[in-house]
């Protein structure tokens, strides 16, 4: 720095000079390493042409080569060139297929958190109809056991009063047979006098009844086709629309009922997950 020889041996380390001699290596080694990626490794030529066949660079004397002689050729700078825009134009395209590819997963997001929520509504919708037939199902149910013990409670009550008037009937039977074992006991003047009485008895006693038929429970009535039977009440309250609203497809301004049978116009735009095959430019009058 200062242009004169140094008085102290070994003289001081000067950090300047240091620091350009290392980038002053670091610099001719770059060079050298460039110099020999663009010379021809089996000719040590310039690279300074383009095989388009085998889509590699060669040299003059690679040009004249049996492997190249028939290939087509052009400079380099014009194939780094064509190929350069060519490269931009693909980045161009995939970055574009990037964005649409970020705008997908944000989308398919979103479905995974709308199929949640469906699943949610749909489930609390099912279940509802269900408590309904099970509502429907267990009414059923309790008519049919009022109408077995109706008709059980009747039954019982003519079999009670059957067996009052036939307990009514031993009575009376118990008591003629008495009388009549205390007149043939008697003397014959004294059985004589009061055979009048005795024949009268007699005569009135009671005779058993018949025996009634349809006095079990009807258990072929409450058993036989019940399912059948119970399909039928159903099938009364049941409800058929051949035509069902997806609610996937429904306009945002779309109200559609529980059932999805009916559709109104909300006239507010609801919140709806996007749906390539969502109906949007038109609605339906009130």
């Amino acid at each position: 720095m200062c242009r004169r020889r140094s008085d102290i041996n070994p003289p001081p380390c000067n950090l300047a000079l240091r620091n350009l001699c290392e980038g002053f290596i670091q610099e001719r080694d770059f060079l050298a390493s460039v110099v020999v990626e663009e010379q021809c490794s089996a000719h040590a030529e310039r690279l300074s042409y383009f095989c388009l066949a085998d889509r590699e660079p060669v040299c003059s004397v690679c040009l004249t080569s049996r492997k190249h002689r028939k290939h087509k050729c052009c400079p380099s700078e014009e194939a780094a060139s064509g190929y350069r825009e060519q490269l931009k134009t693909s980045q161009s395209d995939f970055q574009q297929t990037l964005r649409e590819l970020h705008d997908r997963k944000h989308h398919y997001k979103q479905v995974k958190k709308q199929i949640k929520c469906q699943v949610h509504t749909t489930g609390l919708q099912i279940t509802k109809e269900f408590e309904k037939l099970h509502r429907f199902l267990k009414d059923e149910e309790n008519a049919r056991m009022a109408a077995l013990e109706e008709e059980a409670r009747k039954k019982e009550a003519a079999a009670h009063k059957t067996i009052e008037e036939i307990r009514g009937m031993i009575s009376t039977l118990e008591n003629t047979v008495k009388d009549i074992e205390g007149a043939l006991g008697s003397s014959d003047i004294l059985f004589l006098q009061n055979i009048k009485g005795t024949m009268r008895r007699v005569d009135i006693a009671p005779v058993a009844p018949e025996k009634l038929s349809g006095s079990l429970v009807d258990v072929a009535l409450h058993l036989g086709n019940l399912k059948m039977g119970v399909w039928k009440n159903m099938w009364k309250t049941v409800e058929y629309s051949p035509v069902i609203l997806d609610p996937n497809t429904c306009q945002a301004k779309l109200s559609l009922s529980e059932d999805l049978t009916s559709v109104v116009n909300s006239r507010e735009k609801q919140r709806v997950p996007f749906n390539p095959e969502r109906f949007i430019y038109y609605s339906v009058s009130p």
